[in-house]
This record gives structure tokens, C-alpha cells and sequence, in this order.
């Protein structure tokens, strides 16, 4: 039977620090496995999602007269209104990624911030 959890992209993108960071501490086996097959997930619908949210900026970016993609001092894009509406929406799609989640007992023996965990919540059952 194929488990998955339900996430939404806000979330995925929460996780990704957290998962880094743990994806560099020492655990057992079977733990460090669950994390492995998490952030492998998490990795591929964040590109999916980058994918998808690139061609949205691309296209409904502020261009100047020439057709060139106007930005801002700091480098970014500058986005009308409705990009950045469309932008926020995208963060609340709900996606499947094909994971269990990780029982609250198996962090016993590992000491973590509550930042890195509350950043797990959607993949830590009680």
C-alpha cells in the first residue's frame, strides 16, 4: 500500500532548512532512511513548483518598452499585483508526496531545535 502524505507547497518550502539540517545528523538507520526518502521528495515537488512558479514571474512580469523584464536594485523581478496574487495561490496547493510519516518516538535520541521541528510537523506523527 502506497502512503502519502498531504503538504502544501508553504510547507514544502518550510521544511527544506530543516530537512538540510538534519539530513546532517546522526540517527539510526531506519530514521536516517525516512529523512532521506522526505527530503528527496520535498526536493522534487520544490523544483516542480520553482518550474511552474519561474514561467508565471516570466510571463506576467513588468517588462520595460524593449519587452525585457523589468527588475528591482536588489535583483528580483519586478511582479504586478495578480503575479504576486497568483504567486501566494500557488503556496496553498496541496500536493501528495509518496512518504510516511516519522513517529514523534523516533526523535527521541535526537536533539533538536523546535524550529526543525515544527518545520517536520506535517511529517511527524504522535
Amino acid at each position: 500500500m502506497r502512503i502519502l502524505i498531504e503538504i502544501t507547497i508553504q510547507e514544502i518550502i518550510d521544511s527544506i532548512p530543516a530537512l538540510k539540517e538534519l539530513m546532517n545528523v546522526q540517527m539510526k538507520g531506519a530514521l536516517a532512511y525516512q529523512i532521506a526518502r522526505i527530503a528527496a521528495a520535498v526536493e522534487k515537488e520544490y523544483n516542480l513548483y520553482n518550474e511552474e512558479r519561474n514561467k508565471v514571474v516570466l510571463k506576467s512580469a513588468i517588462k520595460d518598452e524593449k519587452g525585457e523584464i523589468m527588475k528591482n536594485e536588489d535583483g528580483t523581478y519586478n511582479i504586478t499585483r495578480e503575479c504576486n496574487d497568483e504567486l501566494n495561490e500557488m503556496l496553498n496547493v496541496k500536493v501528495q508526496i509518496p512518504c510516511s510519516q516519522i513517529s514523534i518516538k523516533d526523535f527521541e535520541n535526537i536533539n533538536q531545535t523546535p524550529t526543525v521541528m515544527m518545520a517536520m510537523l506535517p511529517f511527524i506523527k504522535e
